[in-house]
């Protein structure tokens, strides 16, 4: 992700917590390298929206005011906007600086972080990746005739199964 990435997810927790975990997220590790950029949507450890956006690894970490619960949401997080919305509610702004591009990719269901891991238990229905106003990838979950579960990226028509251990579930 850079700073013109928009990432913007259709999902629905499976429970309400108040265990961190990340929707999605490409975030630094925790080694003292300011070098990069920090984009990610989590559960915080109070229940509550949050998200990271900002170049370095203290980058601008936000918490909304909005608690989560299991309904079907809409959440977004604008590098251009600088913003978190959940349902087209703003649920934060950012102030840090947004000039670079993370060397990590982004991941789904859990924040690619070197250091430490806040995985996702959650419905994903369709999850959009912009670059400015361009959809770059998007992702809706498809079983296949052989029974494999995972996201068909309708941009490319790659099929991606889950690259850790855990495998997707359909349903």
């Amino acid at each position: 992700p850079s700073a013109r990435t928009t990432v913007e997810a259709d999902m629905q927790f499976d429970d309400s917590t108040t265990t961190q975990q990340r929707i999605f997220g490409a975030d630094v590790s925790n080694s003292g390298n300011n070098d990069d950029f920090s984009f990610s949507v989590y559960i915080n450890g109070n229940g509550l929206w949050a998200s990271a956006l900002a170049d370095g690894q203290n980058g601008d970490w936000i918490a909304s005011t909005i608690p989560v619960d299991t309904m079907r949401h809409l959440v977004r997080l604008s590098g251009p906007d600088k913003k978190l919305t959940v349902d087209g509610e703003d649920a934060g702004k950012h102030t840090g600086n947004v000039t670079k591009t993370g060397r990590y990719k982004l991941w789904i269901f859990n924040s690619n972080r070197t250091a430490e891991s806040h995985p996702c238990s959650a419905r994903l229905y369709s999850l959009k990746i912009y670059d400015g106003d361009n959809v770059v990838q998007s992702y809706i979950p498809v079983r296949t005739r052989d029974g494999q579960v995972g996201l068909l990226d309708e941009v490319s028509g790659i099929f991606r199964e889950s690259i850790t251990s855990t495998p997707l579930v359909a349903g």
